[in-house]
């Protein structure tokens, strides 16, 4: 009996060593999600789904931001549709991930009228909303390095991967330390048409059909906004994409800019809409800005975040 539960303790404490090494593998090869649960709090932030994962990018943004938000970092803290869309869920990430302390900050919320819709059959019941039970809301630390936790209960390859993505001379993605999601697909144009079409049956599919406006994700756009405003200056942004996707979205929710519109103008903030010049940029796959066109974006963002920012302060004066 001594001799099993000896075993058993030598078998327990190998475990707990191999979790915890295999831990500091985890890097920006890991996953799409793994490095942004791991970085300290943050006093600036991009809030949103994927198209601000992969489109907004801190580096071109921080340079002119800092000369109207002194020492500006801001941090790229977007997911992906099933993990961060407006809900209680993302709320309370955003709160773990908020650098309580901060003041006279920068905040870019990204949105789509997919990110304030659900599916039927109730799409304002929050206990069935898409993120439920999934990395976000299983986590309860989003600071730590190593997180232990996250591989522990949200990693969804095998272990020997942390290995293995390391040793992978071809990534398709690399998570950078700002957040950014950066996307090493192949970019020509037979590769990136044929995602196009793949991102169209998706969207025609699956998202068009069962999504449908959620009064309750609005709600919680709205407190996003109002949480954030109490750190500093929050600004919405409306990334392009190409016509075929952006025609669903408005069959899904026609009101979408004006119902947008009217959350800038109660809360006092800018709103920011690319979808007027989406034919000036190129894409991934139709949705996701490449990385040369989410660089243009990111410091087209600065330049209207540096104008409208200045403005505000000269009407002050």
């Amino acid at each position: 009996m001594k001799k099993f539960l000896l075993r058993i303790l030598l078998f327990a404490v190998l475990l707990a060593v191999c979790c915890y090494l295999y831990s500091f593998l985890g890097d920006g090869y890991s996953d799409e999600y793994y490095l942004r649960v791991t970085t300290p709090k943050q006093s600036a932030m991009i809030i949103g789904v994927s198209r601000a994962a992969q489109g907004l990018q801190p580096e071109a943004l921080n340079e002119k931001l800092n000369t109207v938000y002194p020492g500006t970092h801001i941090y790229n803290f977007a997911f992906s549709l099933g993990l961060s869309a407006y809900g209680p869920v993302y709320y309370k990430a955003i709160q773990q991930k908020l650098d309580e302390s901060a003041k006279n900050s920068v905040f870019i919320l990204e949105v789509t009228p997919w990110s304030i819709a659900a599916a039927p059959p109730d799409p304002n019941d929050t206990s069935v909303f898409e993120e439920r039970n999934r990395a976000l809301d299983q986590l309860h630390f989003f600071n730590l390095s190593p997180n232990i936790e996250y591989l522990f209960k949200c990693y969804a390859n095998p272990y020997v991967n942390l290995l293995l993505n390391k040793m992978n001379s071809n990534p398709f993605y690399l998570l950078h330390d700002d957040g950014w999601l950066e996307i090493k697909a192949p970019m020509d144009s037979a590769a990136i048409k044929r995602r196009e079409e793949g991102m169209i049956f998706l969207y025609k599919n699956d998202f068009y059909p069962r999504y449908k406006f959620s009064s309750k994700r609005l709600e919680y756009l709205e407190k996003t906004i109002a949480l954030l405003k109490k750190h500093g200056d929050v600004y919405m942004v409306r990334l392009p994409i190409i016509p075929e996707v952006k025609k669903l979205e408005t069959e899904i929710m026609s009101q979408f800019d004006d119902t947008i519109n009217t959350v800038a103008k109660k809360y006092n903030l800018a709103y920011f809409n690319f979808m007027d010049s989406a034919g000036m940029f190129s894409y991934v796959d139709g949705v996701h800005l490449d990385k040369s066109s989410g660089k243009r974006v990111s410091e087209d963002i600065e330049d209207l975040v540096s104008k409208h920012k200045l403005a505000s302060q000269n009407k002050a004066q």
